[in-house]
């Protein structure tokens, strides 16, 4: 099996203007199986209060999705994720120094 692997810094949505349908294109364009996802925001309200992953997850139908906050931003959450079009056994956040 070959299994497509990308990184997508999606800059809190504000690239797209908050659109994740314009950035699940761009995933879904490139045939991606997993997808490592950077400067996401939950809630916060610098993205109009929007859960990006879930919405991620909507516009790709990845139905497997997890977000891990590394800090507090504007009344939500800011800090990374992952989509993947397989079921994770598992997952874990790890905070690093």
């Amino acid at each position: 099996m070959i299994l497509n692997i990308g990184s997508y810094n999606i800059r809190h949505g504000a690239d797209a203007e908050f659109d994740m349908r314009v950035i699940g294109k761009n995933i879904t364009d490139h045939k991606l199986d997993i997808i490592g996802v950077q400067e996401v925001d939950r809630n916060a309200a610098r993205s109009k209060c929007i859960d990006s992953m879930k919405l991620l997850s909507d516009a790709t139908g990845y139905q497997q999705y997890a977000f891990f906050a590394a800090i507090p931003l504007q009344g939500g959450e800011y800090g990374v994720g992952i989509l993947s079009k397989y079921p994770f056994v598992e997952t874990e956040r790890y905070l690093l120094d």
